[in-house]
């Protein structure tokens, strides 16, 4: 695919690929790392009402615990802007 090609160096047309408003000169998939798609899982699967090993919440890990809460400030925070931006 073209963009893997970009991962290390800029695409010779700026802002060649965009999410949403954000613009990328490179790949953006270079963001994707495998850290980041599993937390990304996880906060899913969180937003669905599923834990690690069927357990509640007080039995969680801290990363666990901290990675979810900033993924869910993010993604609301994002929303919002959205709906303002949209006048929803």
């Amino acid at each position: 695919m073209e963009c893997r090609e970009y991962k290390d160096k800029d695409y010779p047309i700026p802002g060649r690929w965009q999410i949403s408003e954000w613009k990328f000169n490179r790949c953006p998939r270079q963001f994707l790392t495998e850290d980041t798609t599993y937390w990304m899982v996880a906060y899913k699967m969180f937003k669905n009402g599923f834990f690690p090993k069927n357990t509640g919440w007080s039995e969680q890990t801290n990363k666990l615990i901290q990675v979810i809460s900033f993924l869910d400030i993010q993604i609301n925070k994002y929303q919002r802007e959205m709906e303002e931006k949209h006048g929803r």
